[in-house]
C-alpha cells in the first residue's frame, strides 16, 4: 500500500507541475512571450515560409505572393509571384547571401527591389528579418486564446513601426504605423502574422498573411 500510495503521490505532484507550467505560460506577458517566439523563430535551421495578399492596390509593382523555405545562412529557396505593369509572373527563386536569382526561362541574377518586394535571404535575419517585429512592435495587447478546429492557439495584437517595417519591404512607408497580429501555438511558437498597412506609395493599404511551419527542420540552399 506505501508503494502503491508513493506512486499515486508522484503521478499527481508531476500532473500539478505540468498544469503549473501550462498556467504560468499563459500568465506571462504578451511582449514575453513575443520574444519567446522570437527566440524559437531565430533558434530553427530552417523554416517554411509562406506570404500572401490578395489584392493588390492598382497599378502597383508588388509582391503577391510567396512560398518556400528560409535559412539562417542566409537564403530563401522557392516560388513568388510578383505584379508589374498590370501583368502577374510566377517564378522560382534563389537568394543566398546578398545574391538573388529568378528563373526567367534561364537563371537570371535579379534586384528584389525593382518589384518592391523584400530581400528572400533576408526574411530569417534575427536583426531585421520578420522575426525582428515581434520584439520591435509597439502597443502590444492582450494575448487571446482561441479554438483552430482541434488545435488551440494564441493571438497577440500589435503595431509596427513603419521604420521597422521598411527594412524587410523597402517601399513600406517608414512615418506609418502598420496592425499586426501574431498566432503563437501551444509551444508558444510563432505560426502565422498578418500585417496590414501602407506598403507601397500613394497607395491604398494592404494586407499581408504570413504562415509559419517546419521547426527545428534542416535546408542548405545552394546558388543555382
Amino acid at each position: 500500500m506505501k508503494k502503491l500510495a508513493a506512486g499515486l503521490l508522484a503521478v499527481l505532484l508531476l500532473a500539478s507541475a505540468g498544469c503549473g507550467g501550462s498556467d504560468q505560460q499563459a500568465d506571462r506577458p504578451p511582449t514575453n512571450r513575443l520574444a519567446a517566439a522570437k527566440r524559437a523563430f531565430d533558434r530553427s535551421p530552417a523554416l517554411q515560409i509562406s506570404l500572401a495578399t490578395h489584392d493588390l492596390p492598382r497599378s502597383v509593382a508588388g509582391l503577391l505572393s510567396a512560398d518556400g523555405t528560409g535559412t539562417h545562412q542566409p537564403a530563401f529557396k522557392g516560388e513568388i509571384k510578383v505584379v508589374q505593369s498590370g501583368l502577374s509572373l510566377t517564378v522560382p527563386v534563389v537568394a543566398v547571401g546578398s545574391k538573388t536569382w529568378a528563373k526567367l526561362g534561364i537563371w537570371q541574377r535579379v534586384d528584389p527591389t525593382q518589384y518592391n518586394a523584400p530581400d528572400p535571404a533576408g526574411l530569417m535575419s534575427l536583426t531585421h528579418g520578420l522575426s525582428s517585429i515581434l520584439t520591435g512592435a509597439t502597443g502590444v495587447g492582450k494575448a487571446v486564446t482561441k479554438r483552430r478546429g482541434s488545435t488551440t492557439v494564441t493571438e497577440i495584437g500589435a503595431k509596427v513601426p513603419g521604420q521597422l517595417m521598411a527594412r524587410i519591404v523597402p517601399s513600406a512607408d517608414r512615418n506609418a504605423l502598420f496592425d499586426a497580429t501574431f498566432t503563437l501555438d501551444k509551444a508558444g511558437r510563432l505560426v502565422a502574422m498578418v500585417l496590414s498597412g501602407s506598403f507601397y506609395p500613394s497607395a491604398d493599404d494592404t494586407t499581408y498573411t504570413f504562415s509559419f511551419t517546419g521547426y527545428g527542420s534542416k535546408s542548405t540552399v545552394r546558388a543555382p
